[in-house]
């Protein structure tokens, strides 16, 4: 009898450490798969605001260079005008 209730006590003990390694381990899974998702979120904002400002400083390179084309544009109209004014 004694030894049929260790039997069980110590079965009962394997069953109770196998689940809590499982539980753990379970754990640790669910922890780093979070971790992945967070991380590669984080990637794609941070890629998605790069793009952004990649744009914005597009955007802005291109109104410069407007803009210096229709600086030099007048500046050339007012030497033609200069020019006809002279004649």
């Amino acid at each position: 009898m004694k030894r049929e209730e260790e039997a069980e006590e110590v079965s009962a003990m394997e069953r109770e450490e196998e689940a809590e390694e499982v539980s753990a381990m379970e754990r640790e899974e669910e922890a780093e798969e979070v971790s992945a998702m967070e991380r590669e979120e984080e990637a794609e904002e941070v890629s998605a605001m790069e793009t952004e400002e990649e744009a914005e400083v597009s955007e802005r390179e291109e109104e410069a260079e407007v803009s210096a084309m229709e600086r030099e544009e007048e500046t050339e109209v007012s030497a033609m005008e200069r020019e006809e004014e002279a004649d």
